[in-house]
Parts: C-alpha cells; sequence; structure tokens
C-alpha cells in the first residue's frame, strides 16, 4: 500500500509539472523572441537558399528583403 501511495504521489506531482506556466515573455517591443543578426542581407540570403536548395524547397520569389517559396 505504501509503495503505491509513493508511485500515485510521483505520478501526480510529475502531472501537475507538466502545467507549469512557461517562462514570462521577452521583454521586446513586439512581446515576441528577437534576435539580431550582423551580417549583410546577402550574406544572410545566401545561406538560407543553401539551406532551402539542401532540403530541396522550391524558391518562388527572391526579392532584396523576401525569398518566397
Amino acid at each position: 500500500m505504501f509503495i503505491r501511495n509513493c508511485t500515485m504521489a510521483a505520478v501526480l506531482a510529475v502531472a501537475l509539472a507538466g502545467c507549469q506556466t512557461a517562462a514570462q515573455a521577452p521583454n521586446t517591443a513586439s512581446g515576441k523572441p528577437e534576435v539580431t543578426i550582423r551580417a549583410t542581407t546577402a550574406a544572410i540570403k545566401a545561406r538560407l537558399l543553401s539551406l532551402a536548395m539542401d532540403k530541396r524547397f522550391n524558391v518562388t520569389k527572391d526579392t532584396e528583403y523576401l525569398l518566397q517559396g
């Protein structure tokens, strides 16, 4: 009976831990996570195109600030 109670307590503790709320929202202007990439747009675009080609994605539109697939 003792082992059963301990097991039930452990299961309940794990279940309640899974209900824990996420960390506080990021303190950014949009309230969403943001990053700063210190590179030119051309360098970033070249890397993204390379990754897209490796994954066999089709790029249908390519402008200075837009890659669409």
